[in-house]
């Protein structure tokens, strides 16, 4: 499946009469879904860490990081790795574990050992069992290590140094591209709060660390990206920057507040923001409990029918002194986007069209992502490369809410075409391409829009070495 996404103009010919709008996913009205009110975690809650899904074992796991910042703590500032689990994703719960006890009682802290940046993956393409679950951490200001477990739960050393050298004073963006490589997303010493990103092939060999993201000309002055989380999502990855805004009074760097935005990348070193200097989430009312930062779970989750950001906040600022953190409120937050959520095509009563770059179709089958008023309607007609419109017929989808409504062409064109989208009344999200007939869409796994021509020299390898 190929889709056509509204990131940006980069497929598109033509757009008239259309308003490009941009969603804040939907906050939860549960929310906060879990609060921090254990001994060990000091009633805080940061998003070093990660909430992933499993649908084969249908159970959602979390890690996050609490530390020990209270005036009564004797380990004071020390950061414990902790985990939660849930069904459904709204209700969580803690296990009893035997890793690290409080007052000779279990816990549910998985890693007591000082993990900064903790960012973990699921990656079901390793062969070997105990080492699906990976994670990338700091121990204390020393660089990235990398870190296997069979579970989530019991975590070894994968290799005995560091595998990144980088202090992880940030949160760590980790994920596996659909090529094979891991990436990893974090900040690099002596180079202020920016966002730097290292690629492997093998999860212990580490290429150089890269610049990838930082404040452009949009940002207001005293704007840093604290880190950013990533995702892939078919082709793109999708970042969620940590935007770091300075209090104006302060010359030290350690006072702001953190709140994120949405971020995507064709290629891991160039990124673009979705709507620069607007909030990921809505925060115009907050609830006394996010107040203050706001902090991204690692990655992205993807149900079948919704797209999923879990966030940790607080009603405290970066910066707060260490003899009031104990007073902060904390705790998790989830918000939510329809499949391919991120950004609509608009258009009223006048009308709108569109015309994308040259595509071959592969198939008959096309779906399109758009909710349609009732007098509304979206349609799809092909355009050959001597500017004709093709003798097939012109398909149309009415009114209604559609995820993937269908439209099947009367044959498939033998040649590349154009296609012309026109719609009246309706917003459109994407429009995906299938590979067959037959295949059922699954709206985060696709490929690119706009093939790489057959005869251009091409390798799968984005790094000029190769790993042994």
């Amino acid at each position: 499946m190929r889709k056509l996404l509204f990131f940006d103009n980069w497929e598109l010919l033509d757009c008239t009469g259309f308003q490009r709008t941009v969603h804040k996913p939907k906050k939860h009205e549960k929310n906060p879904l879990y609060m921090p009110d254990k001994p060990w975690e000091y009633s805080n809650m940061h998003f070093y860490g990660t909430v992933i899904y499993r649908p084969d074992i249908k159970k959602f796991q979390l890690w996050y990081t609490s530390v020990g910042d209270s005036l009564e703590s004797p380990e004071s500032s020390t950061m414990r790795l902790c985990y939660l689990e849930s069904a459904d994703g709204i209700n969580f719960t803690a296990p009893s574990l035997s890793i690290y006890t409080h007052e000779d009682k279990p816990t549910n802290v998985v890693h007591p050992g000082n993990l900064h940046g903790c960012a973990v993956i699921y990656d079901d393409r390793e062969v070997l069992e105990d080492r699906r679950y990976k994670m990338l951490a700091g121990i204390g200001m020393t660089p990235i290590r990398a870190y296997f477990s069979a579970n989530g739960i019991n975590w070894r050393d994968a290799s005995l140094l560091q595998v990144i050298v980088s202090d992880p004073d940030c949160p760590i963006g980790f994920c596996r591209l659909p090529d094979g490589r891991y990436i990893a997303t974090h900040r690099y010493r002596g180079r202020g709060r920016t966002v730097f990103a290292s690629q492997s092939w093998d999860l212990l060999h580490w290429s150089d660390p890269q610049l990838v993201y930082e404040p452009d000309a949009t940002d207001p002055p005293g704007t840093m990206v604290y880190g950013m989380g990533i995702s892939t999502y078919g082709h793109y990855i999708l970042g969620t920057p940590w935007l770091y805004h300075l209090d104006a009074d302060d010359f030290t760097t350690r006072h702001g507040i953190q709140e994120p935005e949405l971020a995507y990348a064709r290629s891991i070193t160039a990124w673009h923001r979705l709507s620069s200097g607007a909030p990921l989430l809505d925060n115009e009312n907050p609830a006394e409990w996010e107040s203050g930062n706001i902090q991204m779970s690692s990655n992205i989750i993807y149900l079948d029918d919704e797209i999923r950001f879990y966030y940790a906040a607080s009603s405290q600022r970066h910066g707060t002194p260490r003899s009031e953190r104990h007073l902060q409120k904390a705790g998790l937050g989830m918000a939510s986007l329809r499949p391919d959520g991120f950004v609509s095509l608009d258009t009223g009563g006048d009308g709108g069209r569109i015309r994308t770059r040259r595509v071959q179709l592969y198939s008959r089958k096309i779906t399109i992502n758009a909710d349609i008023a009732a007098n509304g309607y979206v349609k799809l007609r092909l355009i050959n490369k001597d500017k004709e419109y093709l003798p097939i017929e012109a398909t149309a989808v009415h009114s209604g809410d559609h995820k993937a409504a269908t439209i099947m062409l009367d044959s498939l064109p033998s040649e590349y075409v154009l296609l012309e989208i026109s719609a009246s009344n309706a917003s459109i999200y994407s429009i995906s391409l299938m590979d067959s007939e037959e295949e059922q869409p699954i709206y985060h796994n696709f490929n690119k829009l706009i093939e790489i021509e057959k005869n251009l020299p091409f390798t799968k390898q984005p790094i000029n070495y190769l790993y042994k």
